[in-house]
């Protein structure tokens, strides 16, 4: 059977060149050449005043691969022909099958020369994922280029990328941020980082006190090893002072139900304009779905003026089958000292003790055996030896059998006094490691002679890490910790081989 290859043609207007009150009894098409009136190829039309939106099926199988123009005219019942028509169309049979494909960089090759992509023959090839070895390019800018070949030997349009190839540092030993207006490379406000690869994920403080009320900008970028800057990243935000005192808050799961129709929050009365501290709990009884959930949290000035609705997201894996009897922490004797009570635990694993000191970043700084199965009332206890000065907040996870967990409610501690900021351990050494303990990280060590010359520096990213002074001979010096050049402490440090 011979394969008919048509064009469908949808005709939306015919104009006239004399009269709209007549019949359109004839119409007619022919391609690229005029053979004259009437002698067309004939399209059966029902006689009528209006043939729009006819859809005309046009035979283009004997045609060559190409530009071709379809043109279409009809007659009255009048024997007036209409103006003739015209449309231009490309022709082209697409393969079953492609079965070959191929990429370059910057240099055509030659068809069939490219680097080969190997592809399953299919007449849909998009989607494929192509790695190109870029790695003996020289850094700038360069071009990709992609083509395919069907199985009829036919070769499609050669497709064309621009891309821009950069090799990375081995390690961002900077970073800055400023806000609003930039002052140079080099001049932001320095972040302390561990020179790495990799620096996503740090939490960046940005004092924003001098700011005025309203949207600001902030910006931050990196530099490497070898003095390359990175791209320089800006975040939007806006700074807003609460005017009144903040009288109450309420929050609510997944969806708002509208202001003022949430869970109360439990103010004991009004809390002036800051809220940081303060800490709550909450109720998540009311959810009847485990897996992940919503919370969102907004408070309100005595004016009635409501704030921003913020949003955390968290997993709910049902009531964990721990009843709290009490949660306390006290400074005492230079060190906080944490201990709780429960009246009730089954299944209990153990307690994750974790401490913050802006309240919403917690870090664990230790871990406690629960009693697993219990109707008494437990008591536990913990020793923070190393607490940060000014406010340190506290929470407890309670971890079960099965991995699920809770929080307790948040207690705060504030210290005024001097503390020591870090601790050497295994000091004086026989030249084994020196352990450090702080909680100012990151920060930076550095290890001093007698008459001032600095001998080691190392990056402190973790609250306790080991020193490595082998390589010193005996003596006495001095040990710094400090950051953003300036000094935190100071220690003596006594080697002895």
């Amino acid at each position: 059977m011979k394969k008919i290859i048509c064009l469908a043609i949808i005709l939306l207007v015919l104009t006239w060149a004399k009269t709209f009150a007549q019949t359109i009894n004839k119409l007619e098409y022919f391609i690229d050449s005029d053979p004259g009136f009437g002698n067309g190829t004939n399209v059966t039309v029902t006689p009528s005043a209006n043939i729009s939106n006819l859809t005309v099926p046009v035979n283009i199988g004997s045609l060559s691969k190409g530009f071709h123009s379809v043109c279409f005219r009809s007659k009255s019942n009048t024997g007036n022909w209409s103006l003739t028509n015209q449309w231009v169309f490309v022709k082209d049979i697409l393969a079953a099958n492609v079965n070959k494909l191929e990429y370059f960089v910057d240099n055509d090759p030659g068809f069939g020369n490219g680097s080969n992509i190997p592809v399953v023959a299919s007449a849909n090839i998009s989607g494929i994922s192509i790695p190109v070895d870029i790695s003996s390019l020289s850094k700038g800018f360069h071009n990709i280029y992609l083509r395919s070949k069907d199985d009829a030997g036919n070769w499609s349009l050669t497709n064309r990328w621009l891309f821009y190839k950069d090799i990375l540092a081995a390690a961002a030993n900077r970073l800055e941020y400023f806000v609003d207006n930039d002052p140079g490379f080099g001049n932001g406000t320095n972040v302390i980082v561990s020179p790495s690869a990799n620096i996503t994920g740090i939490v960046v403080p940005v004092d924003i006190t001098s700011l005025s009320n309203g949207f600001h900008s902030v910006y931050a970028r990196s530099r490497d090893d070898k003095g390359s800057w990175s791209i320089t990243n800006k975040w939007l935000f806006f700074k807003d002072v609460a005017q009144n005192n903040l009288s109450n808050g309420e929050y609510f799961f997944d969806t708002d139900p509208g202001f003022g129709n949430g869970k109360p929050i439990p103010f004991s009365g009004p809390l002036g304009t800051d809220v940081a501290d303060f800490s709550f709990a909450i109720n998540a009884s009311a959810l009847t779905t485990t897996g992940d959930h919503l919370l969102f949290i907004r408070t309100r000035e005595a004016n009635g003026k409501w704030s921003l609705t913020n949003v955390a997201p968290f997993n709910y894996s049902g009531p964990v089958p721990v009843t709290w009897l009490s949660f306390n922490a006290r400074f005492e004797n230079k060190v906080v000292l944490l201990d709780w009570k429960t009246a009730t635990e089954s299944n209990s694993s153990h307690f994750e003790v974790e401490r913050s000191s802006n309240g919403y970043q917690f870090e664990k700084i230790g871990w406690v055996k629960a009693a697993g199965n219990s109707n008494n009332i437990t008591s536990y206890n913990f020793t923070d030896r190393l607490p940060g000065k000014g406010m340190n907040y506290y929470r407890l996870k309670q971890v079960d059998l099965d991995a699920k967990f809770a929080y307790s409610e948040i207690r705060k501690v504030e210290i005024k006094t001097d503390q020591p900021l870090f601790v050497l351990y295994n000091n004086p050494s026989n030249g084994s490691s020196i352990t450090i303990k702080t909680s100012n990280t990151p920060a930076l060590f550095g290890v001093f002679d007698m008459a001032g010359k600095k001998l080691r520096e190392i990056p402190v990213v973790d609250h306790t890490q080991q020193i490595d002074l082998s390589a010193l001979p005996s003596g006495t010096y001095i040990s710094v910790l400090y950051r953003d050049a300036s000094v935190i402490a100071v220690e003596k440090i006594v080697i002895q081989h």
